[in-house]
């Protein structure tokens, strides 16, 4: 396996962590590597459960070694391309009025610790 590969299969890894996460949660999986032709959005997820308020969460997932490499790896305009999709997302799926909006972060930590930060930006 190459090196571009074993990382993608890494990232997928770290993303189905999130994905399992969120639904333990109390969250409904909306997309999953959802593409857009502005941007893509690793995860949008939409809480269900009685006892979190309604939310709508754009999600980006990060694996890193450590938790500062994870923080400082959402750059500027990475933030910038994720909300210009989660616009797009949005302009065919509106949400209604009872749902907050965010961006979430997930970082995941030497293969399986996970920090989930609401509002990350």
């Amino acid at each position: 396996m190459t090196n571009a590969a074993s990382s993608d299969a890494k990232g997928r890894r770290a993303e189905l962590l999130a994905k399992l996460y969120f639904m333990l949660c109390g969250y409904l999986v909306l997309e999953s590597r959802f593409k857009t032709p502005v941007g893509e959005i690793d995860l949008i997820v939409r809480s269900w459960a009685p006892w979190r308020p309604p939310v709508i969460a754009f999600v980006e997932v990060k694996r890193r070694q450590n938790l500062e490499d994870a923080a400082q790896s959402i750059l500027v305009r990475q933030r910038q391309r994720i909300a210009q999709a989660a616009e797009w997302y949005l302009q065919r799926h509106p949400p209604g009025p009872k749902y907050a909006l965010r961006y979430d972060a997930v970082f995941v930590i030497k293969g399986l610790w996970l920090r989930h930060i609401p509002n990350a930006w």
